[in-house]
């Protein structure tokens, strides 16, 4: 799990970053209104956190936990202020992936935390 989430978490960070960047675009049309400035704010915080993700080499798991939970939240967000019609197969994908990738991170910090605290004296 570790290898394949360190080989990949990168280029999810970008695809997660390109979706919300569609997602904003989309909240914007067809008006500027409250809704469309809610959707491109959130889908902006999470865009900045998901690129402190792609441009570093190391993985820092705790930002990265909060990153792919942040991108998780925005989707929801443009999820909920979407007007479209039937947008299920459009927003899910990106919710779950964030979602299981969060989980991997934290779970990868977790078990560095208890090994950590293993060989401790």
């Amino acid at each position: 799990m570790q290898s394949l989430y360190l080989k990949t978490r990168r280029v999810i960070s970008a695809l997660l970053a390109a979706a919300l960047v569609i997602y904003a675009v989309l909240g914007v049309f067809p008006e500027w209104d409250l809704r469309s400035a809610i959707t491109v704010g959130s889908a902006v915080t999470a865009i900045l956190l998901l690129l402190a993700v792609i441009c570093s080499t190391r993985a820092h798991l705790a930002v990265e936990t909060v990153s792919f939970l942040v991108a998780a939240f925005a989707t929801a967000v443009c999820w909920g202020a979407s007007r479209l019609g039937s947008d299920l197969l459009l927003f899910l994908p990106a919710l779950v992936v964030a979602i299981a990738y969060a989980t991997i991170a934290l779970t990868l910090r977790a078990t560095k935390e208890a090994s950590r605290v293993e060989d401790r004296p």
